[in-house]
């Protein structure tokens, strides 16, 4: 018979848990180039890093169709990343998005 006694987790840790194995799971399906700004914003310290991944989330993560988005009725379209033409900074990784491939599926 064990007699150790296991700690209990509270529901919150264990709710806690269960969203963070998630987001690393989903994480892995996210393009390398833009996985850090997805974490970021899953970390819930960047309102920007939120607005990037959920718009790049909705086009299959091509930086193009963020870009030229025709989801006018999207509450997030006046907040869309890519709208500054050539001045816009590269993704946070640094590296530049890879190109994209005819036949591409979203992740």
């Amino acid at each position: 018979m064990n007699d150790e006694v296991k700690p209990k987790r509270s529901r919150k840790a264990k709710q806690d848990l269960s969203q963070s194995e998630k987001v690393l799971e989903k994480a892995k399906q996210i393009p390398e180039s833009l996985r850090a700004t997805y974490l970021k914003a899953m970390s819930g310290k960047s309102r920007r890093a939120a607005m990037r991944a959920f718009c790049q989330e909705c086009v299959c993560y091509s930086r193009a169709q963020v870009r030229d988005c025709t989801g006018y009725t999207c509450p997030m379209y006046p907040y869309r990343p890519y709208q500054g033409g050539t001045d816009e900074p590269e993704p946070e990784s640094g590296e530049p998005e890879p190109e994209e491939e005819e036949g591409e599926e979203c992740v």
